[in-house]
């Protein structure tokens, strides 16, 4: 079956920027057939149409702004508002923030930064609809569910009657339950606990509330109640009232939206880290740029000079320029404007890697690739965390190791992955990281294998640690995703990534990629 092309509305002023957009789109695999210059027209549309995303120009012609628009959108619509704009104010990003956008796109855009923006506001949407969605449920099943009703003698506890949705979720008889109620309990003790309390608090005066109270019923399965008790008067005695709500679906419901609010908060920050990272580079870029090119420029002013200040020198004996002698300058100074350009094409090389890590191609090129060249980038780029997290790190690369055609930028990825996860598991600098690159002939496939010293995964989690959003370290910031994105890089390189593990005893990451099947490769770019 083939899969639904997300719908994409677009309101924007310019037809220029809407057929570009609209070209680009297309090519991304969306499905993009209006377009309309105004709020007015755009709410029109929308009244008799629905789509999945929409991309507003804060700026347009007509009576409404995109974001009077906007907020009109989501208010009635519900549907995802991505911001386009050249440029924008304090004030009006101000506005614009208060309709709660799912991103901004800032004219010119390329399309990789157009597919991540537009990709991570249809997630997101997914996620809160799916949410809501939970909550609903929850709602009605809070709402409809018939509760357990018992009711208590004041003086000596004994049963008097109960309901019939008592024996519904209890799954007792009413003699077995009339006879020994404490056996719902997790042992007599505990309801001799629960009985007491119930006693001293109205000794005080009151209602009494247990938001949570773990039961069982005749099959020994936990039923979880929130448990409220009333004193009453029933002829022919005092009577304490007790309702036992199961909320044992609510509990379950509970823990669901707090793992899908935690992926919200997740792809917030992925989104925010991309944006930061695109921008941090670039703010580096531009000076370094001019360090680059003003640095080249004196060195060749330096190489027309250098002639006639050694003329000057042969002539008049040696000076001092900079407090220097001559012959000192005349060795030193082509060594310091080289350092300074090598520096400077450096922190080039290292913003773009940076970025290219950031936010990898959507359409990757592959090439001929030596993996143990990729490996030791990536220890280089990890070396600093290297040497804070461990004395023990070696890495034994595979000797003539066969090319494998890939992508540089996402095996880099992989392997700065599984080298920092393999870090960030050491209990102490003692413990060790070793990689290891070789081939395996009888599968004809380059094979690296990250092993480390860590503290290891428990085998119920090494099959969920590939799922997307899946993190035992969520509590250090870790996302879930790094292993997930890893795992679908190597399976687009038709290779395969295993782990092997048990606690206490380390873990071991081993991607196994072909060799040269470019065929196949060139089918899933």
């Amino acid at each position: 079956m083939a899969e639904k092309k997300s719908h994409i509305f677009i309101v924007e002023d310019e037809a220029i920027i809407f057929l570009d957009l609209r070209r680009s789109l297309q090519r991304m695999g969306y499905q993009v057939d209006r377009s309309v210059s105004s709020g007015e027209q755009a709410l029109e549309i929308l009244e008799k149409q629905k789509f999945d995303l929409v991309l507003m120009d804060i700026q347009l012609s007509g009576k409404m702004t995109g974001i009077e628009t906007a907020r009109i959108i989501k208010t009635k619509y519900n549907i995802p508002v991505v911001y386009l704009t050249a440029y924008a104010d304090e004030k009006t990003l101000k506005n614009a923030a208060e309709t709660q956008p799912y991103g901004y796109l800032y004219k010119p855009f390329e399309e990789r930064e157009l597919k991540i923006t537009i990709e991570m506001a249809l997630f997101k949407h997914e996620m809160e609809t799916r949410l809501l969605e939970t909550e609903n449920r929850f709602r009605e099943l809070f709402e409809q569910n018939n509760d357990a009703i018992v009711l208590f003698s004041r003086d000596n506890f004994d049963i008097i009657d109960f309901n019939p949705a008592t024996l519904s979720i209890f799954q007792f008889t009413r003699e077995e339950l009339k006879e020994s109620f404490h056996t719902l309990f997790q042992d007599e003790d505990t309801f001799n606990l629960f009985k007491k309390e119930i006693t001293d608090f109205f000794e005080k005066k009151g209602d009494v509330f247990f938001d949570r109270c773990i039961l069982k019923r005749k099959d020994d399965a936990e039923v979880v109640c929130s448990v409220r008790v009333n004193p009453i008067k029933l002829h022919p005695c005092d009577v304490f009232y007790c309702v036992f709500r199961d909320i044992t679906e609510h509990s379950r419901i509970e823990v669901e939206s707090r793992e899908l609010e935690a992926r919200l908060l997740h792809t917030n920050r992925m989104t925010s880290l991309g944006t930061l990272a695109s921008g941090i580079a670039h703010e580096i870029n531009n000076p370094n740029n001019f360090i680059l090119s003003n640095t080249q420029i004196v060195k060749k002013i330096w190489e027309d000079i250098i002639h006639i200040l050694q003329d000057y020198y042969d002539q008049n004996g040696d000076f001092n320029p900079g407090g220097l002698s001559f012959i000192e300058v005349k060795e030193l100074v082509p060594k310091l404007l080289q350092s300074a350009i090598d520096g400077s094409c450096r922190i080039k090389a290292i913003t773009d890697n940076f970025k290219a890590f950031s936010k990898p191609e959507q359409t990757p090129q592959h090439e001929e690739v030596d993996i143990n060249r990729i490996i030791e980038f990536s220890i280089s780029i990890l070396s600093n965390e290297i040497k804070s997290l461990t004395d023990s790190f070696s890495f034994v690369p595979g000797e003539k190791l066969p090319h494998v055609l890939g992508n540089p930028q996402q095996l880099e990825q992989v392997f700065i992955n599984l080298i920092q996860n393999a870090l960030q598991s050491l209990p102490a600098r003692s413990s060790g990281v070793s990689v290891l690159s070789g081939f395996n002939k009888k599968t004809n496939q380059v094979v690296v294998t990250v092993m480390d010293e860590g503290v290891g995964i428990h085998n119920k989690l090494l099959g969920r640690i590939t799922e997307p959003f899946f993190t035992t370290r969520l509590e250090k910031g870790g996302t879930g995703l790094g292993l997930y994105i890893s795992y679908s890089i190597v399976k687009a390189h038709q290779g395969t990534l295993d782990f092997f593990s048990s606690p206490g005893q380390g873990t071991s990451a081993v991607v196994s990629i072909p060799v040269m099947r470019a065929s196949l490769l060139n089918q899933r770019s």
